[in-house]
């Protein structure tokens, strides 16, 4: 049975080990910040352009003006924005 006072300890040393591992890992590269940027873009972008087009042809179809064209603009940000924050807590 373990002491009550040692499970910090544990912790504290496994925590440790897991800084160590990831200084010896190497440095962060510029250029996969810079291509993180650019595909974290893209996942907002793609879904809000294409929530434009789908509420630009609805508009059209129902004789709507553009209240459906800002709708689906809004709801393919926000399913862009989603998918980024997916992607950033996503464990490799």
């Amino acid at each position: 049975m373990a002491k009550p006072g040692n499970d910090w300890v544990s912790r504290i040393s496994g925590k440790r080990k897991l800084r160590d591992l990831s200084e010896r890992g190497g440095q962060f590269s510029v250029w996969l910040g810079v291509a993180m940027l650019g595909l974290f873009g893209w996942m907002i972008v793609l879904p809000t352009i294409a929530g434009i087009f789908l509420g630009r042809w609805l508009d059209k179809v129902f004789n709507q003006g553009i209240s459906l064209t800002l709708t689906f603009m809004m709801l393919g940000l926000a399913i862009g924005g989603y998918n980024v924050w997916r992607a950033m807590h996503e464990r490799p």
